[in-house]
């Protein structure tokens, strides 16, 4: 994915005899029209990641981090093209002091695992798939694991459920903003990057009617324009930012990181 794909649909099997394969034509069908609708663009040559730095174990803080406690708690929701640009933000990220970020990117469960890791070697700091109980903390990233949804409970801390069989948003962004906006209040910043649907638009919504901030990345830099656009049309989008400049702002803003 990292050199261009833009989704993937999995052999459906259960201990080697196949599932519904109506269901998994209904997958494929839905896929290869959302990969109909993407913007082409050359690849380029990826850099070769550094070594990541050793997340810290569940529920210990990571080397240098801190508890993010009265700051802003950065949630970023995407789904096709999101893991490109996810690791995008994490090459223009190195270097610099991160605020604790929930990533809540559209996948299956066998490959977030996989994305913290690239993640980690592009951003050269700790980046870990979520497990039940983590809170958010400075300059630790943590993914949401596929086939899971992914939610803050009243005292912060993150919690897993999981999805069910035919559903497509998971984990779904909506959830994560939706808890966000309940248990941070004007301390939750919604991201929400490229992505087929609308998923994260009601969350963005809660987002800003708790006082918290929602940023919607821009046409010209997403994949697939179809999720930050539904935030901006349906007016929740505090700004409006290239990935770029989402990257730059994340990366270089001093916290709190902006007002509604």
């Amino acid at each position: 994915m990292a050199y261009g794909a833009v989704d993937l649909v999995q052999k459906p099997s259960e201990g080697g005899i196949s599932l519904d394969l109506v269901e998994v034509a209904d997958d494929l069908r839905r896929k290869v029209r959302i990969a109909a609708r993407v913007r082409v663009v050359r690849s380029a040559r990826l850099p070769v990641a550094a070594p990541p730095v050793p997340a810290a174990a569940p529920g210990m803080l990571a080397p240098g981090a801190r508890e993010s406690a009265g700051e802003q708690v950065v949630l970023i929701g995407c789904s096709t093209g999101g893991p490109a640009a996810l690791l995008q933000l994490a090459r223009q990220w190195r270097g610099c002091a991160l605020p604790a970020m929930v990533v809540a990117q559209h996948l299956p469960a066998e490959f977030t695992a996989e994305l913290a890791l690239q993640m980690a070697g592009c951003l050269g700091a700790p980046v870990r798939e979520a497990v039940c109980g983590d809170r958010p903390q400075d300059g630790l990233v943590l993914v949401a694991p596929g086939g899971h949804h992914i939610y803050l409970d009243s005292g912060g801390a993150l919690r897993l459920v999981a999805a069910g069989a035919t559903e497509h948003c998971v984990p779904s962004i909506d959830r994560l903003f939706a808890s966000a906006a309940a248990a941070l209040g004007p301390r939750a910043l919604g991201v929400v990057l490229t992505g087929m649907g609308n998923d994260g638009t009601a969350g963005a919504a809660l987002i800003r009617r708790a006082g918290g901030t929602v940023w919607a990345q821009d046409e010209a830099s997403s994949i697939i324009d179809g999720m930050p656009r539904a935030v901006r049309e349906a007016g929740q989008a505090s700004q409006v930012f290239s990935l770029s400049e989402i990257g730059r702002a994340l990366a270089a803003a001093p916290l709190p990181l902006f007002s509604p």
